[in-house]
């Protein structure tokens, strides 16, 4: 067999493997049966609480934990929500590789390297315990569903039950449910759904579950909504003097993101077509009304990187917009991201974390959806279709153009109903903390 041949032919047998893992029969083998084995001999053991709490996680992604700024607001927002409630809090993170070890240090968390290969619920469970962990949440974000992974999806609510049982105090925290959930979580809903807290984090994904599961979840709004912003530091006070500068010259400022998730599986020259189509739509309105436009990466995962999306813009913009374009160097937090977005008068992002930080803000968003995510999310602000665009239309100049201009004429009237609702989805976001009080 000759290399090309033979790289082929590993490619398809690691596709073959991952497709029989995260079948049914495979996450019922290899995950549900083995967790039970590992639960009969796990035992009551209760940890006691202490002073401090301590808080383990069980991340959406292992792997880089935070390299989504997504990932990292949800992980913000439970340790300053918990904090604000019961004061010192320790948190660890179960991690998958050195990198996402290297961020859990960077986050002074502890890290807990047991999601590896091969994994094992016995290791798991021991390495909770040696933690001294009191309380256990699981980042539900959108990958509870199975859409992604059923097997990793499995996991996490497994590791869940199995802390219950051992005594701690575990939620999962506010998560989305696509429309099309993998078939092989019905045992896995089957065997937690009476027993373990499950938040979801909109009406729309509430109703799903239901329907998939015969739970009803608790509704919560995103457990992001808790973060706090960044204070004003170096790493914002460049973009800071530029919105101030932007400001005295008349302008108003708006934030634009774009991101590579919103195309499943593109196809040579489909992102750079969206990018462009971004790019169309800015340069029109601001011809039309003139403005200043900051762009926003908010994951930094490579391969995924907004920057793939934001360079096109930035090289389309540039030229044209001069000083009314500011593309932030470096890679920015997200309570950094939170802090600049909160100067803004509107956002355009595809990224729902993104939204959170400006909705949390009173800002406006006018969303480019994917996954089924944004319904839910603006609902809970009682607004409306009108500021949704599915990616196909977002790549259509002329739709997008429309859409941006019709948005920006409207936001003096988005900002008092954002206003009217805070108060009430921030209570729904606290909603999330209330097993781990």
């Amino acid at each position: 067999m000759n290399a090309g041949l033979g790289t082929i032919y590993r490619k398809q047998m690691r596709q073959l493997k991952d497709t029989v893992k995260n079948s049914y029969g495979g996450v019922y083998v290899l995950e549900l049966l083995a967790w039970r084995r590992a639960v009969r001999e796990l035992g009551a053991g209760a940890q006691k609480a202490g002073s401090p709490a301590r808080l383990v996680f069980v991340p959406c992604d292992p792997y880089s934990l935070d390299g989504s700024r997504g990932d990292q607001a949800m992980l913000r927002g439970t340790v300053d929500g918990l904090r604000a409630q019961l004061g010192a809090v320790e948190v660890g993170a179960i991690t998958a590789t050195p990198e996402a070890v290297v961020r859990a240090g960077a986050l002074s968390f502890t890290a807990l390297p047991v999601w590896n290969h091969p994994f094992s619920y016995d290791e798991a469970f021991a390495a909770i315990r040696a933690f001294g962990a009191t309380h256990l949440a699981v980042i539900g974000a959108d990958v509870i569903d199975g859409y992604y992974s059923a097997k990793a999806s499995a996991r996490m609510l497994l590791l869940a039950e199995g802390a219950r049982r051992m005594g701690l105090k575990v939620t999962t925290l506010g998560f989305s449910f696509n429309e099309h959930p993998s078939p092989a979580m019905k045992p896995i809903f089957r065997e937690v759904g009476g027993t373990l807290v499950l938040n979801a984090r909109d009406v729309v994904s509430a109703e799903r579950l239901t329907a998939f599961s015969g739970r009803q979840p608790t509704l919560v709004a995103d457990v992001a909504f808790l973060m706090k912003p960044a204070d004003g530091n170096s790493a914002t006070a460049d973009a800071e003097r530029w919105i101030d500068a932007r400001r005295a010259a008349g302008r108003p400022v708006f934030g634009a993101n774009l991101h590579p998730h919103l195309l499943k599986n593109p196809k040579p020259g489909e992102l750079e077509t969206l990018a462009r189509s971004m790019a169309s739509a800015i340069l029109a309105a601001y011809r039309e009304t003139p403005s200043s436009w900051l762009l926003l990466p908010h994951d930094v995962r490579p391969g995924v990187r907004d920057s793939i999306c934001l360079d096109i813009i930035a090289q389309t913009l540039r030229p044209v917009l001069s000083d009314d374009l500011y593309y932030p160097e470096g890679d920015l937090s997200a309570p950094e991201l939170k802090r600049l977005v909160s100067l803004t008068d509107a956002v355009t992002t595809g990224r729902m974390h993104l939204a959170i930080a400006a909705l949390g803000s009173g800002v406006p968003v006018l969303a480019i959806t994917y996954q089924g995510k944004f319904p839910g999310l603006l609902r809970h602000f009682e607004l409306g279709g009108d500021l949704m665009m599915s990616p196909a239309e977002a790549a259509d100049p002329a739709i997008f153009t429309v859409r941006l201009k019709s948005f920006l004429a409207g936001i003096d009237g988005i900002r008092p109903k954002i206003a009217a609702r805070l108060e009430g989805v921030g209570h729904l976001a606290r909603r999330n903390l209330q097993p781990l009080i």
